[in-house]
């Protein structure tokens, strides 16, 4: 409600203060675990934002959603600059072995022969930049998932 101090032309304006929250009166707003919730009206939140537990859940998948992001790019980079870098024919296999003689070997030392034959082998043949683009595919695929909630269309509404 306006106060009976505002004049006629200014009624919108003490109305639009009066509405707008702790912060525009004055007032600090309440902080809940370090996180500042600033709520205009209670009656303006929607009712699935009203808890503290929904807003951290929503915090929680937004950070997670940009690590997934952050190392996308960072894998992108890299398989990148092994293409572009690495000579034609490198495998995965060789680059390991470029960067530590013997890593392939102790590989196969610590897994079982189905694992070796059915799961890395044929990872190994391939070329080397392959297995970073994959874990960046993988990632966004992953950064997107998390980050829209569930029951949730892709589509806009009309």
């Amino acid at each position: 409600m306006p106060s009976r101090a505002c004049s006629a032309s200014a009624r919108s304006r003490c109305r639009q203060n009066s509405d707008a929250g702790p912060v525009a009166q004055g007032k600090t707003p309440p902080v809940h675990g370090g996180i500042s919730v600033v709520t205009p009206n209670r009656d303006r939140v929607p009712p699935n934002l009203s808890s503290t537990r929904t807003i951290r859940r929503l915090w929680a998948r937004l950070v997670v959603s940009r690590v997934f992001i952050v190392a996308a790019a960072a894998g992108f980079v890299i398989a990148f600059g092994i293409a572009a870098l690495a000579p034609v024919g490198l495998t995965l296999a060789g680059g390991l072995e470029r960067l530590d003689p013997g890593t392939v070997a102790a590989l196969h030392g610590y897994l079982p022969d189905v694992a070796w034959r059915d799961l890395v082998a044929p990872f190994l043949i391939r070329p080397a930049w392959i297995l970073p683009l994959m874990l960046s595919l993988v990632s966004i695929g992953l950064a997107i998932s998390i980050r829209r909630p569930v029951g949730t269309s892709l589509r806009p509404r009309s």
